[in-house]
């Protein structure tokens, strides 16, 4: 409050959303102290109100300091609302001098950088929308806007830009500084599935390699089933108003692909080998949405086939979330030798307390090696099956996950399921259709989501569920 004060603020809006602790500890455990030591922490002296001031306090009573579940999250969201319609709507606006809307200048007459080499010079102005085939003497200003808010949503290579704007009448100068992110970021991934055993990823990213606005990428993918190298090279690049990054990637990876009798049980897994080059360009469609386009190249070996190599065109539209991760993808590739076409998305809405998630799995190919086949409800498998069970060169599903809060982080989940694959090459197992209902246990938990759940299908399949953490 008195910093909004000292910069000249009138009148303020204060929300206090904090838990306030009582003062006496009804249990002296070591965990209770700790709790009300932090909570403690984050008390603040309050500061004195105005005549005018509107002070807003919701119910947040009775949550935790740090659970940031998605039930807790959005019953704070709704108390938050109730607490502000009831506050606010009955304050009135103090009246306000009407004044003329700036005249923005339409010249651009120079733009300098602050400490930055000639690579990064040009990669800002790239990204701001300054770069070449560009007037340089006029000001986009809904292209600078938009390239500004691509910048703050999507762009992890810097910190704050701030481009200081000078001049007078109709010109503008702009002294773009920009504060850095970290130039190299190193991270690691840990997930188990009872049904694919434990899987760990680690990586690094060096967002300006050789000290060029360069970004270089390397992962190591190590798990029971699959093992991946990927290392990858990526630039931001104009063409006229539009935005690019030429992208080489290569994959080299070998996968333990599973397979399964007519009953249900596992047989010895058939070992494949691949290798696989792609060139090409991505573009942010819009905030977390991305688009491919390349060629790619691929030699592989599987169990009783020659090895073979092919190359042909490929393209794919994803979209994602810092919630849920990805919720869309959607690839078209036609080589040579095989052709294969693949949807998945998910959405979700609510109904009261009950979160609604459906999703929806289609694919099909012709000629597919045997480690690009579909298996039926992809990474998070199928009611009642065994993940991969159900591979096929053909497949369709359909799904609806109800989940309610019961406590705190806990969930109770259940999915309804229908769906088949079908098999055009001696490669693949087909089916036909079947139905299916898993229902179980989950949480929100710092190292990710957990579940255990157990799946029942037609014709008296069934299986246990259970994962700790985020599969990739």
């Amino acid at each position: 409050v008195r910093v909004a004060r000292g910069a000249g603020a009138e009148r303020v809006i204060v929300v206090d959303a904090t838990e306030h602790p009582r003062d006496s500890v009804e249990a002296y455990t070591p965990l209770l102290v700790a709790d009300r030591l932090v909570q403690f922490l984050f008390q603040q002296p309050p500061d004195s109100l105005q005549p005018g001031d509107i002070m807003v306090r919701p119910d947040v009573e009775g949550f935790a300091s740090l659970n940031f579940s998605r039930g807790n999250i959005a019953r704070l969201l709704d108390l938050g609302r109730r607490a502000a319609d009831s506050t606010v709507v009955s304050s009135t606006c103090a009246p306000v001098a009407a004044r003329p809307f700036p005249v923005l200048p339409t010249r651009l007459v120079g733009v300098g950088f602050d400490n930055a080499n000639t690579s990064e010079r040009l990669a800002l102005s790239r990204l701001l929308g300054l770069g070449p085939g560009m007037a340089r003497d006029t000001v986009d200003f809904g292209l600078l806007l938009r390239r500004v808010r691509t910048l703050a949503s999507a762009s992890e290579a810097y910190e704050s830009v701030w481009l200081n704007p000078s001049g007078a009448a109709d010109s503008v100068r702009l002294e773009v500084s920009a504060r850095r992110a970290a130039r190299r970021v190193a991270g690691l991934g840990l997930a188990y599935d009872n049904e694919l055993g434990g899987r760990m990823w680690a990586g690094l990213v060096d967002r300006r390699l050789a000290g060029r606005a360069l970004e270089g990428s390397t992962a190591l993918f190590l798990g029971e089933l699959r093992r991946e190298l990927l290392v990858g090279l990526r630039r931001n690049y104009q063409v006229g108003r539009q935005l690019f990054q030429p992208t080489l990637e290569v994959r080299l990876a070998n996968e333990d692909v599973r397979r399964f009798d007519a009953h249900g049980d596992e047989r010895g897994p058939a070992v494949t080998r691949e290798a696989v080059g792609f060139a090409g360009i991505e573009r942010p469609l819009g905030v977390g949405w991305d688009l491919g386009l390349g060629v790619e190249a691929r030699a592989w070996d599987e169990p009783r086939r020659a090895a073979r190599s092919t190359i042909g065109g490929i393209a794919r539209v994803t979209a994602a979330t810092r919630q849920r991760g990805r919720v869309l993808r959607a690839e078209a590739q036609w080589t040579g030798m095989y052709q294969r076409l693949a949807f998945e998305a998910s959405t979700g809405s609510r109904w009261g307390v009950v979160r609604l998630t459906p999703r929806l799995r289609l694919g099909w190919g012709d000629g597919l090696p045997l480690q690009l086949g579909f298996p039926l409800g992809g990474e998070d498998g199928f009611p009642g099956y065994h993940i991969g069970e159900r591979r096929g060169d053909r497949e369709a599903m359909v799904g609806l996950l109800f989940t309610v809060p019961i406590q705190g982080p806990l969930l109770a989940r259940m999915e309804l399921a229908t769906g088949g694959t079908d098999a055009r090459s001696p490669r693949f197992t087909g089916g036909g259709w079947t139905a299916g209902i898993r229902a179980g246990l989950g949480a929100e938990t710092p190292v990710g989501p957990v579940r255990f759940e157990y799946g029942v299908a037609l014709r008296g399949r069934d299986a246990l569920f259970v994962r700790i953490g985020r599969w990739f």
